[in-house]
């Protein structure tokens, strides 16, 4: 497969809010594997035939109608959860001093919220380490022992459902792996920005954000369906533009402005993750503690940046 054709600001901009784009297509990419090693993975594909970020046409527009449908089922149980795990993020957060795992005391409770309310209508929960898990799928170097791994798992998971839930079950895992990593990781990553920006100072003085900070999100990739012309260059049908849509050199204006993606595929997780970043910010607000920068550990593992372990320092006066 020929490397994407990297594009960025103006031009990226461009691509992302244009028609004149398809996705890239991910179960495709299983469809041609499994044809090549004769390996089985219908579930990986079933999934990936139902994330809407992989999807154009008529059948986006069909997959993200019934993907929003199943979401919003759920929204309220979801806001409700998120209000209790933040109101015990901020408590314990505020009884801290010293070294705060931010991943573990802030982002997975946050998570495991929003989790258990998508799933709250069915019978048996989805393993938090499979939803994790099922993103190493989207890794162009995951090794084909892994791959068959988690088709594997995520068979054995919906094989569990009735067969009438099948539908319906696809739809909320797809909603959770599309949001587990971009959710957990942004948190993190936006903490860790906010603790560099503001060494020292206290976290009721610090002006937060409208949203968040940083993106474990940094690119979407699109398939020129004609013959076109970026920014002075040409590029021929079928061409695959890397667009990145986040990037330490742009403005923090632009940056908010495609975080959640643009048009038809803007992101249907954006209320919740704008309301517990809201939420998040006028806790700590109430926070007098002083916050400093710790530890961070990232990894570029397409098409997310992984935050392995990310530490902010809290103090008293």
């Amino acid at each position: 497969m020929e490397k994407p054709i990297i594009l960025t600001g103006l031009d990226a901009w461009e691509v992302i809010a244009s028609r004149d784009y398809n996705t890239f297509s991910m179960a495709d990419v299983y469809r041609s594997l499994a044809g090549r090693t004769g390996i089985d993975f219908s579930a990986a594909i079933d999934l990936m035939d139902r994330l809407p970020v992989f999807l154009s046409g008529d059948v986006h527009k069909a997959t993200r109608r019934s993907m929003a449908q199943s979401y919003a089922a759920t929204r309220e149980k979801q806001q409700s959860n998120v209000e209790a795990a933040i109101t015990k993020v901020i408590d314990d957060l505020a009884a801290s001093s010293g070294t705060v795992d931010v991943l573990k005391r802030i982002s997975d409770p946050i998570w495991i919220a929003i989790e258990e309310a998508v799933m709250s209508d069915f019978e048996v929960r989805c393993d938090p380490d499979l939803v994790n898990s099922i993103p190493d799928l989207f890794i162009p170097e995951l090794s084909i022992r892994r791959r068959k791994r988690i088709n594997d798992q995520i068979s054995a998971f919906i094989d569990t459902m009735p067969p009438d839930e099948k539908e319906n079950i696809l739809h909320a895992l797809s909603f959770l792996v599309l949001g587990v990593r971009p959710l957990s990781y942004s948190i993190a990553l936006s903490f860790s920005r906010l603790a560099k920006q503001n060494d020292g100072i206290k976290l009721s003085e610090i002006d937060y954000p409208s949203s968040f900070e940083d993106s474990a999100l940094r690119f979407v990739d699109r398939i020129a369906t004609k013959d076109v012309m970026v920014g002075g260059c040409p590029h021929a049908a079928g061409t695959r533009l890397r667009n990145i849509s986040f990037d330490d050199s742009y403005t923090r204006e632009d940056n908010e402005k495609y975080l959640f993606g643009a048009g038809a595929h803007l992101c249907l997780g954006r209320p919740i993750s704008l309301y517990i970043w809201g939420r998040l910010s006028s806790g700590l607000k109430a926070i007098p503690k002083r916050i400093r920068p710790g530890t961070v550990k990232l990894s570029a593992r397409e098409p997310f940046l992984m935050v392995s372990a990310c530490n902010v320092i809290l103090a008293d006066d």
